[in-house]
Order: structure tokens, then C-alpha cells, then sequence
């Protein structure tokens, strides 16, 4: 899927959109294992960052049972697809560094929620905004782009996971309730 670009302030090589998309796909791919493990098939599941106790227990039940590395997450015994979903849910915990509320103030016309991925030169965030725009944002040092990722399913089902637990409450953060 391509993502159109919402805003870019490139860097002097003009490669910003190149590295600015390369992160956006790994992104893309950290959140599909953490928010839609469901979605992978078990050749997918031992290239993604799973503990070396899981990925024997897969190969386990692969010769076990005779699947197929082409076979889906479910074809897995539900004791080891809820193992594997604890171990994700836990490292989901440890993925970003933060989540805030940024104001509006003479550098910000809009106010957001910041899920903020990494900091520095590089950093990466994903701005939730109050109309339900979603936009990646990747920036080095004074540079920085903007990717609309408004349609994109990973990004719903992040929005979706924000939603569900109450923390993208706009009045609630304007009035210093969160």
C-alpha cells in the first residue's frame, strides 16, 4: 500500500521520503505481529522475534501434527497460539517509549495523541487526531515527512486497540482529566 505524504521538510541528499518509508514498513510489520498475530501463517511466525522456547514449541507441532509451514496461526494447539499471544502482548507493552497528549501552542496547530516509537535522530511517532486522521511521522535531527496512513489496516486496528482502552479522550486530556 502506498502511503500519500501529508507534509515533508526533506533533509540536504532529498532521501528523507526513501528512509521515511523504509521505517514506515518496519513499523507496519512490528504492529501486524503484535496486533494481528492471527493474520500470519507458521513460516511467518518463526521469522518474527518469538523466544527460542516458542519457536521449538511451533516446530514441535509442526512434525507433531504433519503441518505445513504454509498452514495459518490457528492450525496451532490453542495452548500454544495463547502462549504465543501473552509472549506478544507482553513485548507490545515494552514497544513504544511513550504515549501523550501534545497541546495546541505557537508550534502546534492541532492538538494529538503522540504514540511515540523512538526519540532522537532518528525518531518516529504515529499522531492520533481528534477527526480520526492517523499520520506516521518520521523525523531526523531538523527534517522530518508526514505519511497518511488513514486507510491503512494496521494503523485501524492500532487506533481500534487505543480506542478500546479509553486513551484517545480529547476532552478528557483538554480538561486535565488523563
Amino acid at each position: 500500500m502506498a502511503h500519500s505524504i501529508n507534509w515533508i521538510n526533506d533533509n540536504a541528499e532529498k532521501n528523507l521520503e526513501t528512509i521515511g518509508r523504509k521505517s514506515l514498513e518496519s513499523t507496519i510489520e512490528n504492529l501486524e505481529k503484535y496486533l494481528n498475530i492471527g493474520s500470519f501463517d507458521i513460516s511467518g511466525l518463526l521469522e518474527i522475534d518469538l523466544s527460542e522456547e516458542l519457536k521449538e514449541q511451533i516446530n514441535t507441532e509442526v512434525k507433531e501434527n504433519k503441518l505445513s509451514t504454509d498452514d495459518g496461526f490457528d492450525s496451532l494447539s490453542d495452548s500454544l497460539t495463547s502462549e504465543i499471544r501473552e509472549y506478544l502482548s507482553e513485548d507490545f507493552g515494552n514497544y513504544g517509549l511513550s504515549f501523550d497528549y501534545v497541546e495546541i501552542d505557537e508550534n502546534v496547530d492541532q492538538d494529538y495523541f503522540r504514540y511515540q516509537l523512538s526519540w532522537g535522530g532518528p525518531s518516529e511517532e504515529i499522531r492520533f487526531y481528534e477527526n480520526g486522521a492517523m499520520e506516521y511521522v518520521f523525523m531526523d535531527w531538523f527534517c522530518g515527512i508526514g505519511f497518511n496512513v488513514n486507510t491503512d489496516s494496521t494503523f485501524k486496528l492500532l487506533f481500534d486497540y487505543f480506542t478500546d482502552l479509553g486513551m484517545l479522550d480529547f476532552e478528557a486530556s483538554r480538561k486535565g482529566s488523563i
